[in-house]
């Protein structure tokens, strides 16, 4: 472009600065011009489009929820035909979708059953023998917290630990919380609990140690992110939100984040900063019908819309014409592309992974932060024991034993502990447990009295440590 100081000099722009390229992953930006890149694993598909396909692993599968299943297709083929993933119990609600790769597991929050389920994605390479799944839960809502439903879940793909929100439905203030537990649901830890609405979505970005998430309050809407520990809070978007439903992250280029508003009935991108930000498409001219959930893979972004039920998929600049691929599907709300290259696995091939067994102390939760460094947290109610902050006040499950920290003591549940006791345990623990006769407490509380509070706080610690009733 011309220099405006000087009308006889031009100067170079640089398209990779802004979203004015069509480079679908590495932008480099050259005199006058810029030239495309892929990742490793991916080829450009032609000299001009800018657009890079994975090399191998085959076609990309889209998983989306109709209701209370799990549905998948084939997102390269023409002739689209969906086929089941999760089978449906008639009173599901699924509303987030993540997955592992490397167990090819997928994660869902079902929120009329108040918890996050899990099953193997079947005729993977990973689980060859896997069959249409059923589900296996996870994590649940705490049974005194009657009004908190969860609404997303986001799968760590390094660590394997997984991170959800939950909203009160009553749509109270500070009503809503985003936790964090292992992969199997052990050890859970709220990470946020305070300024939370309506969390409506999360994502984590394992590479970077954030997380983002979407707060869809009445008052006050807005998109924030924050160290995968739960430090370093702080708001990105606070202004031109209306309902953000869901956010996703383009890890191939920039990290790149995108989320859907369904009442702005738009979807919009920015930068991993909270800068740049782009509309992508918006309005039903887009086909952008109430948008509930938004994904992006290779050159693609996929919504669901909630209006008509429809998935739908376009170009993730909003380029070219939109393509609807499903239709009139029940109650579709979360949707997610699942590929081995989707995620950069050389942080676990490589033995890149902070947390990885014997090269952390951590006797429990173990969470990324940035810089590819390792942090420990303890389950709910626990502290730590140790000046170093490795080592969890709570049960940990080792070799099928509760093993527990030295200076804590082990309740012994006996018969002749009086009713009361017993019938708040029932009413505390949302399924018979009868193998588990054992409870941790504080020091300070003696073997003839254990308050209500008291077992109440240590839920966790009950629920974290379900091991064979031996005790070392």
């Amino acid at each position: 472009m011309v220099d405006p100081n000087n009308p006889k000099k031009c100067v170079d722009v640089d398209e990779c600065a802004s979203f004015g390229h069509n480079c679908s992953h590495t932008c480099s930006n050259r005199n006058g011009t810029y030239v495309c890149g892929c990742r490793p694993g991916f080829a450009l598909s032609d000299q001009f489009s800018g657009v890079c396909r994975a090399e191998s692993g085959g076609g990309a599968e889209l998983l989306f929820s109709t209701g209370e299943e799990i549905r998948a297709m084939k997102t390269m083929k023409y002739e689209q035909t969906a086929f089941e993933v999760v089978k449906g119990d008639s009173v599901g609600r699924i509303s987030g979708v993540d997955f592992d790769p490397s167990t090819m597991m997928v994660y869902w929050a079902d929120g009329a059953q108040r918890a996050v389920k899990r099953s193997f994605i079947p005729g993977s390479d990973e689980q060859p023998e896997a069959k249409i799944g059923h589900p296996q839960t996870v994590a649940r809502t705490p049974p005194w917290e009657e009004d908190r439903r969860p609404t997303d879940v986001s799968v760590d793909w390094v660590t394997g630990n997984i991170y959800w929100t939950e909203a009160d439905r009553q749509k109270r203030s500070n009503g809503g919380v985003l936790s964090v537990a292992t992969g199997d649901g052990r050890y859970r830890r709220d990470l946020i609990t305070a300024d939370l609405d309506r969390p409506t979505s999360v994502v984590v970005d394992p590479e970077h140690g954030l997380m983002y998430w979407t707060d869809a309050s009445d008052d006050q809407p807005k998109i924030e992110v924050a160290w995968m520990d739960g430090g370093k809070r702080r708001a990105i978007v606070t202004d031109g939100l209306s309902r953000p439903e869901s956010i996703t992250v383009d890890f191939a280029m920039d990290h790149t984040i995108y989320w859907a508003d369904s009442k702005l009935g738009r979807i919009e991108m920015m930068d991993h900063e909270g800068r740049r930000r782009h509309v992508v498409a918006e309005g039903s001219a887009d086909l952008i019908r109430r948008p509930a959930a938004v994904d992006v893979f290779q050159a693609d972004m996929f919504w669901a819309n909630r209006e008509d039920g429809s998935v739908v998929r376009r170009d993730k600049f909003g380029r070219g014409v939109p393509v609807v691929v499903a239709r009139d599907l029940p109650n579709p709300k979360a949707l997610k592309v699942v590929h081995r290259l989707r995620y950069n696995l050389t942080y676990i091939e490589r033995g890149m992974n902070p947390c990885r067994k014997n090269t952390n102390d951590c006797s429990h939760l173990c969470v990324l932060v940035p810089g590819l460094r390792a942090r420990c947290k303890c389950p709910n109610g626990q502290g730590f024991v140790d000046e170093q902050q490795t080592i969890c006040d709570a049960g940990e499950c080792k070799d099928k034993v509760c093993r527990w920290a030295k200076n804590s003591m082990i309740l012994v549940l006996t018969e002749e502990m009086t009713d009361i006791y017993q019938n708040h345990l029932q009413s505390l623990i949302p399924q018979p447990r009868n193998t588990i006769s054992k409870i941790l407490v504080s020091p300070s509380v003696g073997r003839n009295s254990l308050p209500v509070g008291r077992i109440k706080s240590h839920y966790a610690s009950i629920e974290d440590c379900a091991c064979p009733v031996t005790v070392a």
